[in-house]
């Protein structure tokens, strides 16, 4: 049987990066820390006996001990980034007054609303002083001082600071900061003053936002439902959200359109890279500058990990294809995944890595072999000699590939994303196949509608704009119009959790490393093999999964 191009990649970093994050996650899943000099010193025998066994010609027991010695080093790298105070476990909450930069922002725009930021201690009183460095999420009062604050500036608060647990438990907030490798936590607490407003950078940066999401809500005005869904589309502001829209996009598990993810950053890549190289920049050129302003517009949608991460995908792929490397999407992924670990391991617990990268790669190492496996298989007029087929067969022909693919590369993603829509979101969306089908496309021309309309806005090209502006406003009316239909169906989706919290993330990796195991072993080989993975979904669902 003839083995498609998908199955012929080599990828030896993604066998470098899933050691590794299996080290990080037995580190976070421990109770008490790391010894650190003592796994080192585990590291460096097993990589001596490893040298050894690859003398002797014992190729996998080699292979085995260098992977215990990466799994080793994700363990040492996860203990010195969380960077634990462990003297603060058995202190009990006290207050505070500290000075705090912001890295990340969950609400300023409504002041009747507490400040809610994830920061690090830049300064404090001398009894707390060993804080400083540390990461802390804020929820404070903005009493007499309506002054908005902005990522990068620096405040005085004042609060009730607790220390978080070292393990999560639970699934509740606290958990998910812990995941994030938040260590302390000031709640109840007031904002003195803005110390700094921020570099000029920053100031730049948030003008230049205002700028864009006027942009967006010119002439729409009247919409003010359809104003916020292009702002959190196009910027990831998603305060002027309606609920009811949040709610369809919900239950209909297509609410990652409005996280600046894979999908946005692979649009604007795409329009950043055709308009440059219609300007006959050669490609090593083109591939620096569209990196850049990739940066800078993940950088001005706040720096969000989801945006990072397809940031360092995208980059990753555009960088193998301007090195003239053998193209392989699968080395480029794994790549950026490992790229992404060494930057921030605590990433590995997000629930936007593990979909990001769970359904990145049951795309590639499902999704794309059964789409040419099916291709193979489901082919009209194969008898029949190219030569001889018409233009209207070749293009019927084409067409019916293309549909191949597509339903393929969807039901791949929705393995992964029925798993976690019920573990993430607690909603079990049978409909999120068909949805994403049809709607991926949509989401894509409004996503370049706004950005046309970003873009020719500022420029003062207000034609442009407007036209930019209605288009993508009329798409993202059809698309709202569509999900409502859908959502109202009895079994389009259906509140739903699992009976351990566990569950979800156990089934998703015992799904992935069933598809990593047919990926390399070969699918067309094992005709069978294809089943695994549905069959897996079906058991994880069944025997885990509770409905309401």
């Amino acid at each position: 049987m003839q083995v498609g191009t998908s199955l012929s990649h080599r990828a030896p970093l993604l066998w470098l990066a899933l050691p590794f994050a299996g080290g990080i996650a037995i580190a976070h899943a421990t109770a008490s820390p790391v010894p650190i000099p003592a796994v080192a010193a585990g590291c460096l025998v097993l990589l001596a006996v490893a040298g050894l066994l690859l003398r002797t010609r014992q190729r996998r027991s080699s292979l085995v001990a260098v992977a215990v010695a990466i799994a080793g080093l994700g363990m040492i790298h996860h203990e010195t980034h969380r960077a634990r105070l462990p003297d603060w476990d058995r202190l009990p909450q006290r207050e505070a007054e500290l000075i705090v930069e912001v890295k990340r922002i969950f609400n300023t725009r409504v002041l009747e609303r507490p400040l809610s930021v994830i920061g690090m201690i830049r300064s404090a009183d001398p009894h707390l002083s060993d804080l400083i460095g540390q990461s802390l999420y804020v929820q404070a009062w903005r009493y007499h001082d309506p002054t908005a604050v902005e990522r990068g500036a620096t405040i005085r608060i004042r609060g009730h600071l607790t220390p978080l647990p070292r393990a999560a438990r639970g699934d509740g907030f606290n958990a998910y900061l812990i995941d994030a490798g938040i260590n302390f936590r000031l709640t109840r607490g007031r904002l003195l003053e803005v110390v700094n407003g921020g570099s000029g950078y920053a100031v730049w940066r948030q003008r230049i936002k205002t700028v864009a999401m006027r942009q967006l809500a010119r002439d729409l005005e009247a919409h003010p439902d359809l104003v916020g869904a292009l702002q959190a589309m196009l910027l990831g502001d998603r305060t002027g959200l309606d609920e009811e829209d949040k709610s369809v996009f919900l239950r209909s598990g297509t609410m990652h359109l409005f996280a600046i993810s894979g999908l946005h950053i692979g649009v604007i890549a795409v329009a950043l890279h055709g308009a440059l190289r219609l300007m006959r920049l050669p490609p090593g050129q083109t591939f620096v500058i569209s990196t850049l302003l990739l940066a800078v517009y993940v950088d001005l949608v706040g720096g969000t990990p989801s945006a990072v991460r397809a940031w360092l995908m995208v980059t990753c792929v555009h960088a193998s294809v301007a090195l003239r490397a053998p193209g392989n999407a699968v080395a480029a992924i794994g790549g950026s995944m490992l790229l992404v670990l060494l930057l921030d391991p605590l990433q590995l617990f997000s629930a936007g890595f593990q979909m990001s990268y769970g359904i990145v790669f049951a795309l590639l190492l499902y999704g794309l072999p059964l789409g040419e496996h099916l291709q193979s298989r489901i082919r009209p007029w194969r008898d029949l000699p190219e030569t001889t087929l018409t233009g209207r067969q070749k293009f019927a022909r084409r067409r019916l590939e293309g549909l191949i693919m597509a339903g393929a590369l969807g039901w791949a993603a929705m393995m992964v994303g029925l798993i976690s829509g019920v573990a993430i979101f607690g909603w079990f969306t049978p409909i999120a196949f068909v949805a994403n089908l049809a709607l991926m496309p949509m989401a894509s021309l409004a996503i370049l509608g706004g950005l046309i309309a970003m873009i020719s806005g500022g420029l003062g090209l207000i034609p442009l704009a407007l036209l930019g502006n209605h288009a993508a406003a009329l798409v993202l009316l059809i698309v709202n119009a569509l999900l409502g239909h859908a959502v109202a169906w009895p079994i389009a989706s259906t509140a739903a959790s699992f009976r351990h919290p566990a569950w979800g993330e156990f089934g998703l990796v015992a799904m992935l490393a069933i598809i990593t195991i047919g990926y390399v072993q070969g699918w067309p080989s094992r005709p069978r093999s294809w089943w695994w993975p549905p069959i897996a979904l079906v058991l994880v669902l069944v025997t885990g999964m509770r409905l309401g």
